[in-house]
């Protein structure tokens, strides 16, 4: 726990109420969030200002607040700290911890895959790991994860997010870290970064940031990733399917419900491996994994045990099973042109008795080049062994458009949104049938799973 002398210490402030010695269970910047007894950072974002929301704070228990404000009412909270900036307190509070903890901080970024190779390497790494919660990457989720820190972690493995430059150098400079992860580079938050080129340039300032000690392990088959790695003069390890990689999967065959069987190759050693997770995709990211434990020096033999034990996270590459026969492959927690075409190459090759059904949603945050980008994917669509497309968003209709000029001879169906689509489908799946679902945060194709499911679940109780 952190005391109030603690967090004025990390950041600076000015202790205006409250005991020294006063302990917070944990820090938080969202009232929903709170617990008795926690200590509130007032943040002001984009869209919404903590201090628009401190008598919320203190209902939920709130104890202590930071502040860059003055309050009309200092009795409101025991303990109070003025600062500065609380987005910037709040970060140098985090650099504060770091700093007094001697743990090996690996930072994974990259266009997609960073949550599930930041699950995968905590876990290969065993115990006493800290890793960001869910998908905390930003200037405040990486804070947030870093200060609960409890001090006999021997590792942390932090996920790195950004929209625009200069935001992982930032990360960096909280966080310190010695291992470096990049898993790809493709087309994304183009309304801010506007080319490809930038968003290579943002995720290099991870590599920048690691010290000639450090360690840079790099998706091999990636032209960006290989590019960027140049700049760093230190250890590096890559890793993919190319035979240039020192990590990779070599006879990659998918068992279908029971996951993916294959060779793992370690420079001279090989292993036979067997894995619950799906999709060539996911398969990467556990490539990324075990370059991290072995370069840190975990033994491969507690590598290999720990793999048995791994399953992708929710709306990351789950299977799940229906009633009624209906099997779904459930990707839908963010989308772009690579990660949508690792569906498709997964929806492929999955084995399947009935329709093979795509549920495809708006890629977002492509910028200019939107329409493009969805009318090529529409293409890639039309070429695969797809049974039925389904379309949720107003550029998702451009998969239907790109797929018809290819020829595609499925059933296509679109619709605005991700409740009617869900009920669309409900009707629709038939026993055999495989539905692989992915889509951008915004278009929550979550809510059609939900529907989905529940409507198998209440067929089944009729039955």
């Amino acid at each position: 726990m952190l005391t109030l002398r603690d967090i004025s210490a990390g950041t600076g402030g000015i202790i205006l109420s409250g005991r020294p010695e006063t302990a917070f269970p944990t820090i938080s910047i969202d009232t929903r969030t709170l617990a008795p007894g926690d200590f509130f950072f007032s943040i002001k974002g984009s869209f919404h200002d903590g201090h628009d929301f401190l008598r919320d704070a203190r209902e939920h228990g709130a104890c202590g607040i930071a502040t860059h404000r003055d309050l009309d009412d200092l009795r409101l909270f025991e303990s109070i700290i003025m600062v500065k900036d609380t987005t910037r307190a709040l970060q140098e509070l985090a650099r504060w911890v770091r700093q007094k903890h001697t743990m090996t901080i690996i930072g994974i970024t990259g266009t997609t895959g960073k949550t599930t190779t930041k699950d995968f390497t905590a876990a290969l790494l065993g115990k006493k790991v800290l890793k960001s919660e869910d998908n905390l990457n930003n200037r405040y989720g990486l804070p947030l994860s870093l200060i609960r820190c409890k001090g006999n972690e021997a590792f942390a493995v932090l996920e790195m997010g950004m929209s625009t430059l200069g935001e992982i150098r930032r990360l960096c400079q909280i966080a310190s870290p010695l291992v470096g992860v990049v898993t790809n580079i493709s087309p994304v938050h183009l309304q801010t970064l506007k080319t490809i080129r930038n968003v290579a340039q943002a995720k290099a300032e991870l590599l920048e940031a690691l010290p000639p000690e450090g360690l840079a392990v790099i998706n091999g088959d990636d032209p960006w990733v290989l590019k960027i790695a140049r700049r760093f003069r230190g250890r590096t390890l890559t890793y993919g399917f190319g035979t240039s990689n020192r990590y990779r999967a070599a006879n990659v065959r998918i068992l279908g419900e029971k996951g993916m069987a294959f060779t793992l190759v370690c420079g001279s050693r090989r292993h036979q491996v067997k894995a619950h997770i799906i999709g060539k995709h996911i398969l990467s990211n556990l490539l990324a994994a075990v370059a991290v434990a072995d370069g840190l020096g975990v033994p491969m033999k507690d590598i290999l045990t720990r793999i048995k034990g791994l399953r992708p996270a929710n709306l990351r590459g789950e299977l799940i099973k229906l009633p009624g026969g209906i099997r779904l492959f459930n990707d839908a927690y963010n989308s772009n042109p690579r990660a949508l075409q690792a569906i498709l190459e997964t929806l492929q090759s999955f084995p399947c008795k009935g329709r093979r059904v795509l549920l495809a949603g708006d890629m977002l945050e492509l910028g200019e080049k939107s329409k493009a980008y969805h009318i090529d994917m529409g293409h890639m669509i039309g070429k695969g062994r797809i049974s039925s497309l389904v379309t949720v968003g107003r550029e998702a209709v451009l998969f239907a458009d790109g797929a018809r000029r290819e020829g595609f001879a499925g059933d296509i169906h679109s619709f605005r949104d991700a409740n009617e689509a869900g009920n669309f489908l409900r009707g629709y799946l038939a026993r055999g049938d495989l539905l692989a679902v992915k889509g951008s945060r915004g278009m929550a194709l979550e809510r059609a799973i939900d529907i989905i499911r529940a409507d198998a679940k209440e067929a089944e109780n009729h039955v």
